[in-house]
């Protein structure tokens, strides 16, 4: 039985890693968190840029994203506040041009919500410790497409045996779907995540998933230890 735990103190600013219990007697391991102290949360462009995709074929690609957010003391959760920012572009519905988030600057796209730190499970591979993002709804413009993106996000962190302050959290799709879809709860209980799912023009939703980079910061070197 495999056994997660965080070393160190306190978790980043928006998306914590928190440290990871013991496993329980039913077998699942547990998100913990030990003395949460806020430190900063920046974030890194991967190769392809932060983008978002269907399965119908339509993006939204922008250059880069930097958030920030709240961590509640001795809680896996809290909130944040991410910006998409430069030069936000969509091909939607077969054509493409500049996607702005209603009421947000030109070309920029405002999105709001809450994490929670917990365990990313595969069938046949694994634990891992992962970021669960609960998005609030997301209303853009892409020329005349109105286009509204609701749901979750989850997140693998990178190389998480390795300690250090910095520590690396990837999203990744594959045609249009998140990579990423269980995980265990502050319970234990095994669950699938709500989808990211996407409308355009008030019409049917349809599943969404990401692609992007980020990176979390820590007070003191932290890593996750079998």
């Amino acid at each position: 039985m495999r056994r997660l735990k965080l070393l160190g103190v306190a978790c980043a600013a928006v998306f914590v890693l928190a440290s990871l219990a013991s496993a329980s007697a039913s077998a699942f391991v547990l998100p913990e968190v030990l003395g949460v102290e806020a430190t900063a949360f920046t974030t890194l462009s991967d190769a392809a840029n932060p983008t978002f995709g269907t399965l119908s074929g339509n993006t939204v690609t922008c250059e880069d994203w930097h958030g920030e957010g709240t961590v509640e003391a001795n809680k896996t959760l809290g909130l944040f506040h991410i910006t998409l920012l430069g030069k936000c572009k969509g091909t939607i519905l077969g054509i493409t041009t500049a996607c702005t988030g209603l009421g947000d600057a030109a070309e920029t796209i405002l999105v709001l919500g809450k994490w929670h730190t917990v365990v990313d499970t595969k069938v046949g591979e694994a634990l891992g410790a992962a970021i669960l993002l609960l998005l609030e709804p997301v209303h853009l413009t892409c020329s005349i497409a109105l286009v509204e993106l609701k749901g979750s996000l989850l997140c693998l962190i990178l190389e998480p045996l390795t300690a250090a302050k910095v520590h690396l959290f990837h999203c990744t799709l594959t045609g249009g779907t998140a990579n990423e879809k269980k995980y265990l709860t502050d319970s234990g209980v095994e669950t699938t995540v709500e989808p990211l799912l996407s409308s355009t023009n008030h019409g049917a939703f349809e599943e969404m998933g990401i692609t992007a980079l980020g990176t979390l910061e820590f007070k003191n070197a932290v890593q996750v230890d079998d």
